[in-house]
């Protein structure tokens, strides 16, 4: 990847994260981002200044009725 196809946002709880590039955007100035934990959309809200984290949600967990975790 090129410079202009990720970004790296620090500062975050879990540590700085390294994104690619995304198909989206509803605009020119609204980008998308997205690694295996984190999308980032910016250019948001009416002065374009503004930027939304999604995180993923937990991984799914399955069970069956009577029997152990495993260990």
């Amino acid at each position: 990847m090129s410079q202009g196809d990720y970004v790296v946002i620090e500062g975050l709880p879990g540590g700085a994260q390294r994104l690619g590039r995304d198909a989206g955007g509803f605009t020119p100035e609204h980008t998308v981002w997205s690694s295996e934990g984190l999308r980032a959309e910016f250019g948001l809200g009416a002065d374009g200044r503004g930027a939304l984290l999604h995180y993923p949600l937990a991984p799914i967990v399955r069970c069956a009725a009577g029997t152990e975790a495993p260990k």
